[in-house]
This record gives structure tokens, C-alpha cells and sequence, in this order.
């Protein structure tokens, strides 16, 4: 097992899921594309921090946007169209 992994029981750890400025902002991003659901991680405090974002509003501005490809070099996606 991978000592930084916070998350052992996952395949795929989140991306720096504790940083809740980064998975609102993720998950904000996700949603602005059009898609018809997320799903967060099956870790109950991560649906409530879900729940919670999108209860917030789910716009995103080009400014967060530009703040959320900040963390982009160096990760690779799941899934690719």
C-alpha cells in the first residue's frame, strides 16, 4: 500500500478530496460540462460536501476555472473521450 494514499480502500484516489476549495471547484467544473450526473466518492462526508456544493450554486466563472487548471500538469484522467 502507497503511504500517501489517503484513501487505501479506493482504485483511484480523489484529487486532493480534503481540499474543499479544490472539490468545489472540481465538481462545479464537472457539472458546467453538460454532463448528467457526478458521483462523488462513496465516503459519506464526501456526498455531504456534494450535496452541500451544489445546494451552493453550481456556476463557475472563467477566473475559477483558470484557478482549477492550476492543478491539471502532471495528473492522469480516467476516462477520455
Amino acid at each position: 500500500m502507497n503511504p500517501a494514499r489517503t484513501l487505501p480502500e479506493y482504485t483511484e484516489q480523489p484529487v486532493q478530496i480534503e481540499d474543499e476549495t479544490l472539490s468545489s471547484l472540481s465538481l462545479r467544473y464537472t457539472l458546467s460540462l453538460g454532463i448528467t450526473a457526478a458521483i462523488p466518492p462513496g465516503e459519506y462526508k464526501f456526498w455531504t460536501r456534494a450535496i452541500n456544493i451544489v445546494q451552493g450554486g453550481m456556476e463557475i466563472s472563467d477566473t475559477e476555472k483558470d484557478e482549477l487548471m492550476k492543478y491539471l500538469p502532471g495528473m492522469n484522467p480516467l476516462f477520455t473521450a
